[in-house]
């Protein structure tokens, strides 16, 4: 076999290496972008629902107030105070609630006057002129001013206004009257309104109890977009900084309307991702796009590693094969030669059976050594082979390589040289099995780690049921935040006397059990100190019973009625949000439909019962 051969070899192997870890890499890098996406995903849609939660919420609020004018025949600007107050002081988005009568104009001069008796002040149904100043307004059939407003702080310039002299409300209040329901303006900038910020008002007619066809006039809710936008993220300011966001009013096709960006690109979010917010007939829509803090809080080289580590293994295992044909065909040539001698001399040897014994023996040896040098090649194309199979790249695994390396080339130089012994061959023999064996534990165990925490995550981000054995998967959490625990001197035991199989929601356990051992990390133990959490797992009536404990310092008895409470911590001053155990009480009662109770006293830890 001639150099081109081994050359043609070398390459073919070399060439399949770089093939495979290419496509590993590829599919690595793959998973790594849909796990981002995944997240993106699950940021947009938790933003989306808590503005549409705060929209909803609003809603409701100024239908409340439109079930009370319909209870009633009258109500005074007195007691349409007081009923808005306390709901202006829950709803800090609201700009202002407005009773918005039908106001004829043979009756405008006595609503003016009345209003005067009443705010003791001057009172004029007024518009806005072209220079954006506010004058009595111009004689028509209807007027629909703002007659009582709260709070009035901050709005006194809305009161008296005539939302049917600018065009864009009197089109909001046509639609109202024609389908009998609520309307919402589109974007508009409020009277009121010092700042840019974008606003609507949402209209909801009130009909005359004597005669159902007839307009009684309007309650009305004033909103500024942004304020409602920032309320509802009120809660993850971190999170909501991951994301650029666009809040784009689609109603009208060929007029679309940009309501709320974060961003000073404003018209950048066509391919963006969206959801729909749903308010009356109205088209909005949320979009975003991963923002640069997103991209860096979620980096990762995890495919890049993987990459560098196979074309590592793959240069390695290449070498080490062709080195091993070399070896089998140097073995193969010295066959040929004691062949050849060995029939040349075969007269000389009939005569001498001293002789015959003695080429004999070197034939052996020879046979001896070309088995061995079979096996050799068998072993370089078993690395080989792992070289393009390894999923995970270890520092040990990288040593261990390091070293087969090099012994390797001290057992090449030694055959070289013709100084290699049986004893030599054999220790070579010997550390490179121990070698593959740190290697393949090593890998093993990454690999084991890497599925372990993959389900940990897809769970706690997912909200479907799954069948699942209750003791394994705690273990599974434990294993996913062990780099954590690892750090510290706690150690945690999981009992249980009989396999537990549950069809529920492993998102929901899984962050039950990591905030209680966060929480007893962060508040039962100082500084290195030494403790052990305990959980117990069992069956009782039917229901599944987890007890968890740990015997740290424990919580003082005037705040264990408190613990659950959201905000409530004893930990402020170190970062303590208090909204650990506050989580834990809403996942189990709501989603487990469960319960949980506590026990402690100072100094002698806590105990936690939780059934489901």
């Amino acid at each position: 076999m001639n150099k081109l051969i081994f050359k043609a070899i070398f390459l073919m192997f070399f060439s399949l290496g770089i093939i495979l870890s290419f496509v590993f890499y590829t599919i690595v890098a793959e998973k790594v972008l849909f796990q981002q996406q995944e997240i993106f995903t699950n940021i947009l849609k938790r933003h989306a629902s808590s503005f549409q939660r705060e929209v909803d919420l609003n809603i409701q609020l100024l239908k409340s107030l439109e079930n009370y004018y319909n209870a009633s025949e009258y109500i005074s600007r007195k007691v349409f105070k007081l009923f808005v107050e306390k709901s202006l002081d829950k709803y800090k988005t609201v700009q202002a609630l407005e009773w918005i009568p039908k106001v004829e104009h043979e009756k405008r001069e006595a609503y003016e006057k009345y209003a005067q008796k009443e705010l003791n002040n001057t009172f004029t149904i007024k518009e806005k002129s072209t220079k954006e100043k506010m004058s009595a307004s111009l004689k028509k059939e209807v007027y629909y001013p703002v007659y009582y407003l709260e709070p009035y702080k901050g709005n006194e310039k809305a009161l008296g206004f005539d939302l049917s002299s600018n065009p864009r409300r009197l089109k909001t209040i046509q639609k109202a009257i024609k389908n009998r329901a609520m309307a919402v303006t589109a974007k508009i900038k409020l009277v009121q309104e010092t700042a840019k910020q974008a606003g609507i008002i949402i209209f909801i007619p009130i009909w005359k109890k004597q005669d159902k066809k007839s307009l009684k006039g309007f309650v009305l809710g004033v909103y500024r977009i942004t304020d409602m936008i920032k309320k509802a993220y009120h809660y993850n300011t971190i999170e909501s900084s991951m994301l650029d966001t666009w809040l784009v009013d689609e109603t009208d096709a060929n007029n679309k309307e940009l309501l709320f960006t974060n961003t000073k690109a404003n018209n950048s979010y066509a391919k963006s991702d969206f959801i729909k917010i749903e308010l009356q007939d109205k088209k909005w829509r949320l979009y975003a796009k991963p923002s640069i803090l997103f991209y860096q809080k979620n980096e990762s080289y995890f495919a890049e590693f993987i990459l560098i580590i196979s074309l590592l293994f793959t240069v390695l295992g290449s070498y080490i094969y062709t080195i091993k044909l070399k070896q089998n065909e140097k073995l193969k040539k010295l066959i040929d030669i004691k062949v050849k001698d060995l029939f040349s001399t075969n007269e000389e040897l009939k005569n001498s059976n001293f002789s015959l014994q003695e080429v004999i023996k070197d034939l052996k040896e020879t046979q001896t050594k070309l088995a061995e040098a079979d096996k050799m090649a068998s072993l370089g194309g078993l690395v080989a082979g792992v070289a393009h199979e390894i999923n995970t790249p270890l520092g040990i695994g990288l040593t261990g390589s390091s070293h087969f390396l090099g012994i390797t080339q001290d057992i090449s130089k030694k055959y070289d040289n013709e100084i290699m012994t049986q004893k030599d061959f054999e220790d070579y023999l010997s550390t490179s099995q121990e070698l593959a064996n740190l290697i393949f534990t090593n890998l093993d165990r990454t690999s084991h780690l890497v599925k372990s925490f993959k389900q940990i995550s897809v769970d706690q981000s997912s909200e479907n049921k799954r069948k699942f054995k209750l003791k394994e998967y705690l273990e599974e959490i434990l294993l996913s935040i062990n780099n954590v625990l690892k750090k510290t001197n706690i150690t945690v035991v999981i009992k249980s006397k009989e396999e537990i199989f549950l069809d529920t929601y492993p998102g929901a356990i899984s962050q039950i059990i990591t905030n209680l051992i966060f929480n007893s990390l962060h508040h039962a133990y100082e500084n290195n100190e030494e403790g052990n959490i305990l959980i117990e797992l069992k069956k009782e009536n039917k229901k599944t019973v987890i007890i968890y404990k740990d015997d740290g310092k424990g919580i003082e008895n005037k705040n264990l009625g408190k613990i659950f409470e959201p905000f409530f911590t004893t930990n402020r001053d170190k970062g303590g949000t208090g909204l650990g155990l506050n989580i834990i009480y809403n996942i189990i009662t709501s989603t487990l439909k469960g319960s949980i109770t506590c026990m402690s006293s100072v100094n002698k830890g806590v105990e936690f019962i939780i059934k489901f």
